[in-house]
């Protein structure tokens, strides 16, 4: 929004492997008078569901660690679930949960717990519509729907569109060989825009 003190960066790394992946991460967010980063680990696992249909499963452990100026600092560990599969060759169904440990940094402060389900839908070979509800602990549900038209095999267009709070986002993706650069803003009813970068 503007501030160098809500500026949020991460990397992460996943190393493909013959039934699923394996995943690492780090991240931060804040200033010098608060601090938040992270550090992710996970696997992912593809396995059978019947003859035809294949269930993606993630299971993802993230330490979180939160550092507040002349207050000290604290650390907790989180585990998420994920899984996704395909109902139809043009339909898949996913569903997520965060922090279904309900970590907590301090005594009465808990880490977000959040629960989604979605759908994504390619309505042609170069149109892909997504839809999701998503609903944390301490908040309204959210639902966020987005599209995505690839226009050339290189360049994609991105809309997306988000209820509490509601919230806009446009961008576009560019890949170049093995090089991918994503570039989107975000419009917050009260915030103005916020600008996101991406490269893989």
């Amino acid at each position: 929004f503007g501030l160098a003190e809500l500026r949020r960066g991460g990397i992460s790394l996943a190393i493909p492997l013959r039934s699923g992946a394996l995943h690492g991460g780090l991240g931060a967010f804040g200033s010098e008078a608060y601090r938040e980063w992270y550090g992710s680990l996970g696997g992912a696992y593809r396995f059978g569901l019947g003859t035809a249909r294949k269930v993606h499963l993630g299971t993802p452990l993230r330490y979180y660690h939160t550092g507040l100026d002349g207050y000290g600092q604290s650390g907790a560990l989180g585990f998420s679930l994920g899984a996704q599969v395909r109902l139809l060759p043009t339909l898949a169904f996913g569903a997520s949960a965060v922090n279904v440990n309900a970590p907590q940094l301090v005594e009465g402060a808990d880490l977000p717990q959040r629960l989604a389900i979605g759908l994504a839908y390619e309505a042609a070979p170069d149109v892909l519509i997504v839809l999701d509800a998503m609903k944390d602990i301490d908040f309204p549900l959210s639902v966020r729907g987005g599209l995505e038209v690839r226009v050339l095999p290189s360049l994609a267009l991105r809309a997306g569109y988000t209820t509490e709070p509601n919230r806009f986002t446009a961008g576009t993706g560019i890949t170049l060989g093995r090089l991918s650069v994503d570039v989107a803003a975000e419009q917050h009813q009260a915030l103005g825009w916020s600008p996101a970068v991406g490269l893989g």
